[in-house]
């Protein structure tokens, strides 16, 4: 009889712990902060996480809510996908911490999580008009998933651009596609982006300039960027009313992006698919990395890569772009995740800040790592160390207006080799010019990055972007 009751009273206390157990883990809060911000916004957003256990990792997916309707959805597109671990910074190498993969900042492994991502981090897709959903899980299913909302819009500018998106040129709208608005000089990312409505209709406000404005979305091949399109100008106060046409796929090309040291799939990249006559199409990777983007059957080769932006926050290099053939399946692309770092600061001659500019690390490998200045003139961006007979070149790949820039110490001796675990310093300092001396210092500082031909190819098809 004793030892019945103990064994009772034993499992009672078991019981009850268990209990306290999952209240605890009920306890998991999770919150985004600010909630809203313009396209415009300077600053962090900043992810707090709390009520794990000690050293505990998650998992953060951020999806661009199409329908905007606070929903997560099967027809969102995973825009960002990363772990984050209880007092485990993302990236430190050499000393040098990369700011671009997000980690715990608050240096201690305390059963809360702090992380912090630049909102200017270079990656177009993070800027877009629209409502974002970022979700909290368990890799091992310790709490239900947690959903916050991170609303961008639009800042008042008092000019814009408004339309309607067709399909295949008939008066049949296209809901929910993508419109980006392409500056109308330069090498440069989407000046800014926005989420056409159920009716197809798009509002988009940006500062007085010139642009081509051209709609995409899954499922769709367009064509659209500078190259293919005449910019229209942008006056002071005005609204310029353009339609926008794109073309349903007739065809996909399909297949994974990996991890080049674990198979792994490289979730959260948005991938491209261009073909010679410069359509393209475009997609993303799922959760497991797996990718479809939509093409015309009628072109029959198309050359597949990423957008090394959307690399950045998992700290990878960019692989090299794939010919395919409309129709084909399983392709894989491979992505190095760094080992060794370039960073130092992007100030102008007076010492102040330069921030948005693109520096770019490229090697003899046809591997390449690329960053942004952020506020503070400061960037980071990732190379693959260690390699036998290997240089590597850090130039800036976009000129800011009105600069020239200095060549580092590195690119003026001819690059310089990096081991694995080492981070080399290259500062940049961005001289005033007058417009006509800028094509040329454009072209010297960006040779390094044209190298190798999926270098080339990248930059091409960006500036159609």
């Amino acid at each position: 009889m004793k030892l019945n009751l103990s064994c009772r009273y034993i499992g009672l206390v078991l019981v009850a712990a268990l209990v306290q157990t999952q209240s605890v883990r009920s306890a998991v809060t999770f919150s985004v902060t600010p909630s809203t911000v313009s396209n415009t916004y300077n600053g962090t957003i900043t992810l707090q996480i709390e009520g794990l256990t000690n050293g505990e990792t998650v998992l953060i997916q951020k999806y661009l809510n199409l329908e905007g309707q606070g929903v997560l959805t099967t027809n969102d597109w995973l825009v960002q996908q990363f772990d984050l671990t209880d007092g485990r910074p993302g990236m430190v190498i050499g000393g040098v911490t990369n700011f671009n993969v997000p980690g715990d900042t608050d240096g201690m492994s305390n059963g809360q999580i702090t992380a912090a991502l630049n909102f200017q981090s270079g990656d177009f897709m993070q800027e877009i008009v629209g409502t974002y959903l970022y979700q909290l899980s368990s890799p091992g299913g310790h709490f239900a998933p947690i959903t916050k909302e991170l609303l961008v819009s639009n800042y008042p500018f008092p000019q814009k651009f408004t339309g309607t998106v067709f399909s295949n040129g008939s008066s049949t709208v296209v809901p929910y596609a993508m419109v980006l608005l392409s500056p109308g000089g330069g090498d440069s990312s989407p000046a800014a982006g926005v989420m056409a409505n159920g009716s197809g209709t798009y509002t988009i406000r940006a500062p007085v300039g010139a642009y081509v404005p051209f709609a995409t979305g899954g499922g769709y091949v367009f064509s659209g960027g500078k190259r293919t399109g005449t910019p229209l100008t942008l006056g002071a106060g005005q609204t310029v009313t353009t339609n926008l046409a794109i073309t349903n796929a007739t065809a996909s090309v399909s297949g994974r992006m990996v991890d080049a040291a674990t198979s792994n799939g490289v979730p959260g990249i948005l991938m491209f698919a261009q073909a010679e006559s410069g359509l393209m199409g475009v997609g993303f990777t799922d959760a497991n990395g797996d990718f479809t983007v939509g093409v015309l059957a009628s072109a029959v080769q198309w050359d597949v890569g990423a957008n090394d932006s959307s690399l950045l926050v998992g700290g990878y290099l960019r692989p090299q772009d794939t010919n395919a053939n409309a129709g084909t399946t399983g392709l894989t692309l491979t992505a190095s995740k760094g080992n060794a770092l370039f960073y130092g600061r992007v100030l102008d001659n007076l010492g102040t800040p330069i921030q948005g500019v693109e520096v770019g690390a490229s090697d003899n490998n046809n591997l390449e790592g690329d960053a942004y200045a952020d506020a503070n003139g400061n960037y980071v961006t990732v190379a693959l160390g260690g390699l036998t007979n290997d240089t590597w070149w850090v130039g800036i790949n976009q000129s800011a207006a009105n600069y020239v820039f200095s060549q580092p110490a590195i690119e003026q001796n001819g690059g310089a080799s990096i081991n694995a675990g080492e981070a080399l310093q290259a500062n940049f300092t961005g001289l005033s010019a007058p417009p006509h001396h800028l094509r040329h210092a454009h072209r010297r500082h960006r040779q390094p990055l044209r190298r190798d031909r999926g270098v080339r190819q990248y930059h091409d098809r960006r500036s159609q972007l």
